[in-house]
């Protein structure tokens, strides 16, 4: 039984399947074949490289004061925002002083991430919490200690959250001693001041501080402003990938007995899937995405599945787990080839099943990731199937948190 992994936007390499692929194989693999979970062909389907690039290099982009920092091309936006979130997500826990036992705010850096984990006694927890609180450590710790660079989400990282996730089975307490049954040499290193552009930032802001000491608003301002760097980045690259999807993806909908012809976005994905029910003949096939892969996914259901010839050997979907997505925006601005623009309000848009192409459609949207949506109101019978999911993550760091909780993976199985 094929799983098929569609990522969403900014992402130019597939360095960070690697993990995503470890946590399937874990958690939903035994779900499809409680025998023989090895069998499960796991596939991505990767798309980044027919996305936006930029003729200039981003120079349209005012290079910031201090550090003269614009868009950066290297930048894979989706990691950056699953691993920045980690410090600031566990800031908001009580931090407990060993010797007077009075609980304190906590700070939002990533050492003092791992400070509180370390005294965190995880009995009153649920098994979900537990597991997403030492994923959620292992991974600040791995954040802080490389330079600009995000480390992405590699099958390195996800076995050992693996590993945590069976040390809680065996009884473990506390997320310090987790975290040391997985912690391979080298790691721990979170003592801040290493090398990298933060601080570099702060040696250089030092300096401004006690030269223009009477100017702090000067100072906060030229902080905020290189701060502001990966958020540009990302809304570049969103925006982008988007514009670009949309007028290549091609198949739209015209007079004339010739089809149009696929875009190379959704061929990425569409000869993927041919490619997994081939070699996974007769069985059935889940298909997981994120973020922009939602939408990519619909197009390909509701029209490049069903029209096209060449695909009418292939099986349906039997399952498509969308995380983080915004198809129900989408639909809502009517940007879908399929779209009817007749139909709004108190209509519904007709559950993409009635194309054929897939049984179920799970979608996964979090309160707390603002630019993913639900799909409920806009589409019939969703009534079980359109779910909140808390990752627990900020605001600004929330769309990429699903990949990397244990919690999630464990419910995408459940579905099955």
């Amino acid at each position: 039984m094929p799983i098929i992994f569609v990522h969403g936007v900014a992402v130019r390499d597939d360095a960070a399947f690697g993990g995503i692929s470890a946590f399937l194989r874990q958690y939903v693999a035994p779900k499809l074949r409680p025998g023989d979970p090895e069998a499960v062909g796991v596939y991505a389907a990767f798309w980044g490289t027919d996305a936006v690039t930029f003729a200039w290099g981003g120079r349209s982009r005012p290079r910031t004061a201090v550090l003269h920092k614009g868009a950066a091309d290297t930048s894979t936006v989706d990691q950056a925002l699953m691993l920045s979130q980690f410090g600031a997500a566990l800031s908001t826990l009580p931090h407990v002083s060993p010797a007077s036992g009075n609980a304190r705010p906590m700070g939002p850096s990533a050492s003092d991430a791992t400070r509180v984990a370390a005294g965190t006694s995880i009995s009153a927890m649920s098994r979900d919490q537990r597991i997403d609180l030492v994923a959620l450590a292992l991974a600040a710790s791995a954040f802080e200690t490389t330079d600009d660079r995000p480390v992405p989400l590699d099958e390195d990282l996800a076995r050992r959250i693996i590993e945590a996730d069976r040390a809680v089975d065996a009884g473990t307490d506390s997320v310090a001693k987790l975290i040391d049954t997985v912690r391979a040499p080298g790691d721990g290193a979170l003592a801040k001041g290493g090398s990298g552009w933060f601080s570099d930032l702060r040696d250089t802001l030092s300096e401004a501080v006690s030269r223009v000491g009477d100017a702090p608003g000067f100072v906060l301002t030229r902080a905020l402003e290189e701060l502001r760097v990966p958020l540009n980045n990302g809304i570049t690259r969103f925006v982008g990938d988007v514009f670009v999807y949309l007028s290549r993806r091609g198949g739209e909908l015209q007079s004339g007995a010739a089809l149009p012809e696929i875009g190379t976005i959704p061929r990425d994905f569409l000869d993927v899937l041919v490619k997994a029910q081939r070699e996974h003949p007769d069985e059935k096939t889940v298909v997981l995405t994120h973020s922009m892969g939602g939408q990519i996914v619909y197009d390909a259901v509701t029209r490049f599945l069903p029209d096209y010839p060449e695909f009418a050997n292939t099986r349906p979907i039997d399952l498509w787990c969308a995380c983080a997505s915004q198809v129900g925006l989408f639909e809502e601005m009517k940007l879908f080839i399929r779209s009817d623009r007749t139909l709004a309000y108190d209509a519904r848009v007709p559950h993409p099943r009635i194309f054929g192409r897939v049984n179920r459609w799970l979608n996964f949207w979090d309160r707390n990731d603002v630019i993913s949506y639900t799909a409920r109101p806009i589409f019939a019978d969703l009534e079980n199937d359109d779910q909140e999911f808390i990752g627990g993550a900020t605001l600004m760091n929330a769309h990429g948190a699903y990949l990397v909780r244990p919690s999630f993976y464990r419910k995408l199985a459940d579905a099955l």
